[in-house]
C-alpha cells in the first residue's frame, strides 16, 4: 500500500515536472519569435531567462529531492532562475529601462551561489540562508517592483507563490518528503507568469498593429490607412461623401506659440471631429493639419455636419477651421472624391477661411474659380 502511494507521488511530481518544462519551453519558444520579428534586447533576454529556469527545471526531475544538501543545491538554482524570470517580466513592461543589475542580476547570483557554498560547510545553516534571501528579494519585489506593474495582481501571485514554495521546499527538504507541494506552488507560479507574458504579448502585438495604421500624435487613422478605406468604401458603395478639414494659420500659431502649442491644438480638434463624427464615418489625419472625414452614415446634405464641426471648434479652441465637402456619386473613383474636397477646402481658404464649402457649389458657380485665382 505504501509503496503505491509513494509511485503515485513519483508519478504526480513527474506530471508537475513535464507541466513547468512546458510553460518555460513556450516562453522561451514566445520571446525567441518577438526578438526575431522586433530585434529588441528584452526579448533577446528573455530568451536566456526562460532556458536558464527550464535548465534548472529539468536538474530538479533529475536530482529528486532525497536530503537537504541537494535541496538547498536546487531551491538555490530555482530561486536564481525564478528571480531572473521576474526581471525579465519588469523589463518585458518597462522595456525602455535599463537592465537592474543591482535589484535582480546580483541577488539571483548570490541565491543561486551560496547552497554550492555552503553544501561543503554546513547545508542546513545555507538552506535557510536561501530561504531568507529569497522572501527578502519577494519582499524588496512586493513593495518596489509591484506598484510599476500594469498587471499587480498577476504579479502578486506569482510572487507569493513562489515564497509559499520556497518554504515548502524547504520543509520537505528537512522532512525528507517528496517534492509535490513545493512543486506544484512553482507551477502555479509560472502559471501566472506565463499570463503575464501572454497578456504582454498581446499588448505589444495590439500597438505594433495600432502604430501601422494610426497617427501617433491625434489616435485617428494615418494618411495610408485612410486612404486605403477609401478605397474599399467605395468597392463595398458604403461612402457617402468627404470632408476635407484644414486648421487655419497653424503656421502661425507654430511659429508664434511654438510647436507644443501647435500639436495641443492640433489634437483638441481632431477630438471634436472624432467626436462629432461619431457613428457617421471614419476620420483620418491626412497631412500636417489636414483631417479628412470619410462620411458612411449621413442625411444627402452633410453641410449641417460640417458647420457643427466648424462651429464646435471655433467655440471650445483658440482656432478656426475650413472644410471642403464633397458628395459621393455613382462612378467616382475614390481619388476623385478626396481631390473634389480638396478643390472645396482649398476655396474655403482662399474666400475667408473659418467656413464650409461644398464641391457642388463650385460646378453651380464655375466663375467662382477664377476670383479665387485672382485673390491668390
Amino acid at each position: 500500500m505504501k509503496s503505491n502511494v509513494v509511485k503515485d507521488d513519483e508519478r504526480m511530481e513527474v506530471i508537475i515536472d513535464t507541466a513547468i518544462c512546458t510553460l518555460l519551453f513556450v516562453l522561451a519558444i514566445q520571446s525567441w519569435i518577438m526578438h526575431q520579428r522586433w530585434g529588441h534586447y528584452v526579448y533577446k533576454m528573455l530568451v536566456k531567462v526562460y532556458a536558464y529556469a527550464l535548465l534548472t527545471s529539468l536538474l530538479n526531475g533529475i536530482f529528486q529531492v532525497n536530503h537537504i544538501a541537494n535541496t538547498g543545491i536546487m531551491l538555490g538554482l530555482v530561486a536564481g532562475s525564478f528571480i531572473l524570470v521576474h526581471m525579465g517580466m519588469y523589463l518585458f513592461y518597462h522595456t525602455k529601462e535599463a537592465v537592474p543589475v543591482k535589484t535582480y542580476i546580483a541577488p539571483a547570483a548570490v541565491i543561486s551561489l551560496l547552497p554550492l557554498i555552503f553544501y561543503f560547510v554546513n547545508s542546513s545553516v545555507g538552506l535557510v540562508l536561501v530561504l531568507l534571501l529569497i522572501l527578502v528579494h519577494a519582499s524588496y519585489c512586493f513593495y518596489y517592483v509591484l506598484p510599476k506593474m500594469i498587471n499587480s495582481r498577476l504579479y502578486a501571485v506569482s510572487l507569493f507563490s513562489f515564497a509559499a514554495a520556497a518554504v515548502a521546499f524547504m520543509i520537505e527538504g528537512f522532512s525528507e518528503g517528496r517534492a509535490i507541494i513545493s512543486q506544484s506552488l512553482l507551477l502555479l507560479a509560472y502559471f501566472f507568469c506565463f499570463l503575464l507574458h501572454f497578456g504582454r504579448v498581446l499588448d505589444v502585438l495590439q500597438g505594433v498593429t495600432m502604430n501601422s495604421i494610426s497617427d501617433g500624435l491625434t489616435g485617428l487613422y494615418n494618411a495610408g490607412t485612410i486612404r486605403a478605406k477609401s478605397v474599399e468604401l467605395v468597392e463595398k458603395d458604403g461612402l457617402k461623401g468627404v470632408l476635407f478639414i484644414d486648421i487655419d494659420h497653424f503656421k502661425n500659431l507654430n511659429d508664434t506659440s511654438g510647436h507644443a502649442e501647435g500639436d495641443k491644438v492640433l489634437k483638441q480638434v481632431a477630438k471634436i471631429v472624432q467626436t462629432e463624427c461619431r457613428d457617421k464615418g471614419m476620420v483620418g489625419r491626412y497631412g500636417g493639419e489636414e483631417l479628412l472625414v470619410l462620411l458612411t452614415n449621413v442625411p444627402e446634405d452633410s453641410t449641417s455636419l460640417a458647420e457643427r464641426i466648424r462651429s464646435c471648434v471655433e467655440k471650445q479652441t483658440i482656432v478656426t477651421i475650413s472644410v471642403g465637402y464633397c458628395k459621393y456619386t455613382e462612378g467616382m473613383e475614390a481619388s476623385e472624391v478626396i481631390n473634389n474636397a480638396d478643390k472645396a477646402l482649398y476655396t474655403a481658404k482662399n474666400t475667408g477661411r473659418n467656413r464650409v464649402v461644398n464641391f457642388m457649389n463650385l460646378d453651380e458657380d464655375p466663375d467662382l474659380a477664377v476670383r479665387i485665382s485672382s485673390q491668390v
